[in-house]
C-alpha cells in the first residue's frame, strides 16, 4: 500500500506542508506495510523522530533525502 504514498509525501514536501509529509511517511513504514530497505526505512524514521522532536527543517531535509532515495530504488 505504501506506493502511492510516495507522490503523496512528495506533493505535500512540496506544498511545504511538511506535517502531513510526515503523515505519509509514518504511514509508508507502518510495521503492518511491506518492509523497505533499511536505509529508505531509516531516514524515513529519522524524518519522522525530527518532527517528533519540533525539528521542523530537520524533518524536511530528511524527507528529501528519502525520496531521493526512493527515486534510485524506483519506487516512484
Amino acid at each position: 500500500g505504501w506506493t502511492y504514498l510516495f507522490p503523496v509525501l512528495a506533493v505535500r514536501l512540496a506544498a511545504g506542508a511538511t506535517a502531513e509529509a510526515v503523515a505519509a511517511a509514518r504511514r509508508i513504514i507502518d510495521p503492518s506495510q511491506q518492509l523497505l530497505p533499511d536505509d529508505l526505512t531509516d531516514v524515513l524514521s529519522a524524518a519522522c523522530a525530527s518532527w517528533d522532536e519540533g525539528d521542523q527543517p530537520r524533518a524536511a531535509r530528511y524527507l528529501t533525502e528519502a525520496l531521493d532515495v526512493a527515486r534510485a530504488r524506483a519506487y516512484f
